[in-house]
């Protein structure tokens, strides 16, 4: 039961980015959260990031500031839960205020304990993220 619990607060979190609700993503995170984006994420972006608050700061913020808020999205694809461990698979869109659409494959993992999020780790191609940003409108 626990499972499929975990498996829905995963899913609610993500949701809670598509709809830029900070207040729901800091009631799924517990205060202590981590957050670790692959180390050739430009910055402030790379490393390892604590705190719920932190958290939602950055993810929200950057939403708003590189894309419209209400043209991002994540679908998600792939969700598989064990015990504590959440991995869903997204592809995010979006669009720039300038039209230039953005689309990345994402990969989360979570870990819950007690209904909250204690970690995420994510995967992204970097790489892409990298050349989309860089290159003229």
């Amino acid at each position: 039961m626990a499972t499929r619990a975990n498996k829905q607060t995963a899913i609610d979190f993500i949701q809670a980015i598509n709809s830029g609700d900070k207040d729901c993503l800091l009631r799924l995170m517990h205060d202590a959260a981590t957050w670790t984006v692959p180390q050739s994420a430009v910055a402030p972006y790379a490393g390892t990031h604590q705190g719920a608050s932190v958290i939602a700061d950055m993810m929200i913020g950057a939403v708003e500031q590189a894309f419209d808020a209400d043209g991002v999205y994540h679908d998600v694809g792939l969700c598989v839960a064990e015990g504590q461990h959440v991995v869903i698979e997204t592809r995010m869109t979006a669009r720039q205020p300038t039209g230039k659409r953005y689309e990345n494959a994402y990969v989360f993992i979570f870990c819950i304990s007690d209904g909250r999020i204690v970690s995420i780790r994510e995967h992204v191609d970097t790489a892409y993220a990298i050349q989309f940003f860089a290159m003229p409108e």
